[in-house]
């Protein structure tokens, strides 16, 4: 009977992974070699990863390799030479890739399919009827629901003032209208209002109201005491 044994075929070691190997017997840590190189610890890592990206020009690179080579124990200049195929390697291997998604792009851009008058027109159709939905739905909840009212001036609703004015702004929906102490005031296209009111002295009891086209209201009661 044959039998077969298989056999394991080695790999040249990258430089990276030889530098690895190296800092780890001399049991040295990325930042402990980083104090001892002046090399920073992601440029180290960078070179242990091969992470090309994330290394600087090869003038600096090389200035790391032979400063980590009397470190480490190693020929800087074999080193280095390895460096070099692998990053040729690459970025012989990013421009492959480059061209093979170029190549894609101009496949799907050729079965691209041509615009014709009839899709044009089921286009604007289906615009039509979206913008159409669009425009029911904000109506139907404008009837539906009561609008927001949102007030920035006065910021409390119970205070004393000196003053014989107030002004009063906020936010509604562009839609409602607003009442203030029982007297409509503007709204603009953006649903901001700003309105002064003359006030009396003493208590005063203001009420604002936003009210919906569906008339849903949302009110707010101030009492302002003018001294």
């Amino acid at each position: 009977m044959i039998t077969f044994r298989t056999k394991k075929i080695r790999t040249p070691e990258s430089f990276g992974k030889r530098v690895r190997r190296k800092r780890k017997a001399l049991g040295l840590s990325l930042s402990r070699l980083e104090k001892i190189s002046k090399i920073k610890e992601e440029h180290l890592l960078a070179l242990e990863k091969r992470d090309f990206k994330k290394l600087p020009s090869d003038v600096y690179v090389r200035g790391f390799i032979f400063s980590l080579a009397k470190i480490l124990e190693f020929s800087g200049k074999e080193m280095f030479k390895k460096y070099k195929e692998e990053k040729a390697e690459y970025e012989s291997l990013q421009r492959k890739k480059q061209k093979r998604n170029l190549f894609f792009r101009e496949e799907i851009k050729q079965r691209s399919f041509w615009v014709t008058p009839r899709i044009i027109t089921a286009v604007l159709i289906l615009v039509a009827v979206l913008g159409f939905s669009i425009y029911f739905w904000v109506e139907i909840s404008g009837f539906a629901s009561a609008p927001r009212l949102q007030i920035e001036n006065p910021g409390n609703s119970e205070f004393k003032t000196s003053d014989d004015k107030i002004t009063f702004s906020g936010t509604t929906d562009s839609s409602a209208k607003i009442t203030l102490a029982g007297q409509t005031i503007p709204v603009g296209g953006d649903g901001k209002f700003v309105q002064e009111l003359h006030l009396q002295k003493g208590l005063n009891l203001i009420e604002i109201v936003a009210e919906s086209k569906g008339a849903k209201k949302t009110s707010k009661i101030f009492k302002i005491i003018e001294e």
